[in-house]
């Protein structure tokens, strides 16, 4: 058959990491990333996601600022999604230093980023 490419690794890892299996899904990522996989902002986006609602905020800002070394660039919904994690766990000084950043950066905050401020 077909090797699966990166939309259906993708939505691998959202099932997996809406489904509370996020260490599965971190171990699908790192062995996509170790065969070379072409990995977007998109898959970044979903793994950090799925570490924030799992608790793992801290491990999720630390994949979050790995992006640039990574050469990734965190794009608007990235950044929401990292702000929304601070936030849950009521993390609200790093989330207004990482908003300040998203617009220093050039980003313009989307409805969802404002609220979950």
């Amino acid at each position: 058959g077909a090797a699966p490419d990166i939309r259906t690794y993708n939505v691998l890892l959202d099932g997996l990491c809406c489904n509370g299996k996020v260490e599965r899904a971190l171990v699908i990522f790192e062995y996509m990333r170790e065969r070379g996989m072409d990995v977007s902002i998109v898959t970044y986006t979903i793994v950090i996601q799925g570490m924030c609602k799992a608790g793992k905020v801290g491990d999720a800002f630390s994949l979050f600022c790995s992006l640039d070394s990574r050469g990734m660039k965190p794009n608007v919904v990235t950044y929401t999604t990292m702000i929304t994690g601070f936030c849950r766990r009521g993390l609200i000084r790093e989330a207004d230093v990482l908003f300040k950043k998203m617009i220093e950066d050039g980003f313009l905050p989307n409805e969802k980023c404002v609220l979950s401020r």
